[in-house]
C-alpha cells in the first residue's frame, strides 16, 4: 500500500515536470473569471445558524470573535486593536489582493460549532496551497488524516480529505489545555473536483498547457 502511494506521487511529479517544460513553450494563457461555486454561504442550513467572524489585526493578539459579540464595534475587546471581518492578519499578508475569501461560523444548540471557508483563487497560484502548511503555522498539530466519502442526493459521492488536529494553549488559570478538532477540505474548478493537493496542481497545470487556460479553483 505504501509503495503504491509513493508510485502515485512519483507519477504525478513526473507528469508535472513534463507539463512545466511545455508551459515555457505555451502561447498566450487565458484566465477564466467565473468560478465553479456560488460565491456566498447560506445564513442557515437546517438547524445550523451561520454568522460572519471578525479578526483582530494586532499581531500580539489576533483573537477571533463572532460579529454578534462585537455589537457593531470595529475594536478588539481584548486589546483595542482593529477588527476586520472574514480576513485574519496572516491571510491578508499572504494571499494576493484579488483572492476571494468567504467564511462563516455555524452553530447548532446540540452540536459543536464549525467554521466553513471558501478560498477562490486569483490570477496567482499562491492563492491556494496545501492546508497542512497553514495549520501547522497557526499552532495546530496534525494527529492523523484520512479520505472520506460523503453521500449526496442525486450525485456521485463527494470525496474529502479529513485532518485530525489538536491545539494547546493556557487557560485563565495557567493550565495547559489540549483541544481536538477536525479539518475537512476539497478543491473544485469548472472542470475538476479532487480532495488531493497534488492532483489539483496536476489538473491546473494540464489546463494551462493543453487548453491554454487558468481556471479559478475553489478550496472549500
Amino acid at each position: 500500500m505504501r509503495i503504491q502511494k509513493y508510485i502515485s506521487r512519483i507519477t504525478v511529479l513526473g507528469m508535472l515536470g513534463v507539463a512545466i517544460f511545455w508551459i515555457r513553450h505555451t502561447p498566450e494563457i487565458t484566465m477564466l473569471r467565473d468560478s465553479a461555486v456560488v460565491e456566498s454561504l447560506p445564513g442557515r442550513v437546517g438547524e445550523w445558524i451561520g454568522e460572519e467572524l471578525s479578526y483582530c489585526q494586532n499581531e500580539s493578539c489576533m483573537k477571533t470573535f463572532p460579529v454578534s459579540e462585537l455589537s457593531g464595534s470595529k475594536v478588539c475587546p481584548s486589546c483595542g486593536g482593529e477588527m476586520v471581518t472574514t480576513w485574519a492578519l496572516s491571510e491578508k499578508r499572504l494571499l494576493p489582493a484579488d483572492t476571494v475569501l468567504i467564511r462563516k461560523l455555524y452553530r447548532c444548540a446540540s452540536k459543536s460549532p464549525m467554521v466553513v471557508s471558501m478560498v477562490i483563487s486569483s490570477s496567482e497560484e499562491v492563492s491556494i496551497h496545501r492546508p497542512q502548511m497553514c495549520l501547522t503555522g497557526q499552532g495546530y498539530d496534525i494527529a492523523g488524516e484520512q479520505t472520506r466519502e460523503i453521500l449526496l442526493s442525486n450525485q456521485r459521492p463527494l470525496r474529502i480529505h479529513v485532518l485530525s488536529l489538536f491545539r494547546r494553549w493556557q487557560d485563565k488559570g495557567g493550565r495547559m489545555v489540549e483541544v481536538p478538532s477536525f479539518y475537512a477540505y476539497w478543491f473544485v474548478s469548472q472542470r475538476h473536483e479532487t480532495h488531493s493537493s497534488a492532483w489539483r496542481i496536476y489538473y491546473a497545470t494540464w489546463d494551462r498547457v493543453v487548453h491554454g487556460q487558468v481556471l479559478r479553483w475553489a478550496y472549500v
